[in-house]
């Protein structure tokens, strides 16, 4: 005879990440301006937009320098896409945090569009 206990478990257990990961794929992250970014905002999720000054391809991605406002931020984004150019506007997000210093954003999600 088969236990159906630990079968209802596993499932239940499945289930419930999958809830989890469909919410959680709902809740959204809302708009940060780059001139509110600071170092207290380490490892925390940020969501900018912005007009892009720089682009610059490198092997494992893109780094971009957006400005809103006159304040400035670089993002990197690492992807085998590399589409877009100075000039454009990017929606980022991603995760604040320094390289040699200065704050960026590692992004999990770069969109650029024509403003």
């Amino acid at each position: 005879m088969v236990e159906t206990k630990p079968l209802l478990l596993a499932s239940a257990s499945l289930i419930g990440i999958f809830v989890i990961g469909f919410f959680g794929e709902l809740i959204d992250v809302g708009f940060t301006d780059i001139k509110d970014i600071n170092s207290g905002m380490l490892d925390n999720t940020v969501h900018v937009r912005g007009i892009t000054r720089e682009f610059k391809e490198f092997s494992a991605g893109v780094r971009l320098l957006i400005e809103q406002e006159g304040y400035k931020i670089s993002v990197v984004y690492f992807t085998k896409e590399k589409t877009g150019r100075r000039g454009m506007c990017a929606d980022v997000i991603g995760e604040v945090k320094t390289n040699n210093g200065a704050l960026e954003i590692d992004a999990n999600d770069v969109n650029m569009f024509l403003c």
